[in-house]
């Protein structure tokens, strides 16, 4: 497996918030944030990649995110990779004793959360798999029913 770093994840108590103080103290644009209903999010992107912030929408994320805020406060949570494969990705890394976690699709993108632990050296990855014609944000701003030409 090769991977490429696509993008560093922030976790944030309120991701409008975040996103607003980035564009306005740094310029940064997201698209979002938006509602992820598979994993109970909010999520804001980056708009030229890079950054992903993320807040809880729920006590019972299945990625965690809520606890993590709890234990740890706002911060970076992890990264994502890009991989060609993410079946191959994760079956591979099943084979090197990596625990895998969340797996889920928006439209053209799969994604799948490998959470924290020794072999990752407690950092979350995820893995993702994409077309180049798709980039990560554009596909989970369509899912979320975004124009992205507005």
């Amino acid at each position: 497996m090769k991977g490429k770093l696509i993008r560093v994840c922030v976790v944030a108590n309120d991701a409008a918030e975040t996103m607003r103080d980035f564009n306005d103290l740094f310029g940064v644009e997201f698209y979002g944030p938006f509602d992820d209903e598979h994993v109970k999010l909010k999520v804001a992107l980056h708009r030229s990649g890079g950054m992903e912030v993320s807040s809880p929408t729920a006590a019972d994320d299945p990625i965690g995110f809520s606890q993590y805020l709890a234990a740890n406060g706002e911060g970076i949570k992890g990264i994502a990779l890009r991989v060609d494969n993410i079946q191959e990705a994760m079956d591979e890394l099943k084979s090197k004793g990596v625990e895998i976690g969340v797996y889920f699709e928006h439209n053209l993108m799969k994604e799948c959360i490998i959470p924290p632990q020794p072999k990752t050296h407690n950092i979350e990855v995820a893995l993702n798999e994409f077309p180049d014609e798709d980039p990560v944000g554009q596909a989970v701003a369509r899912d979320m029913g975004i124009d992205l030409y507005a």
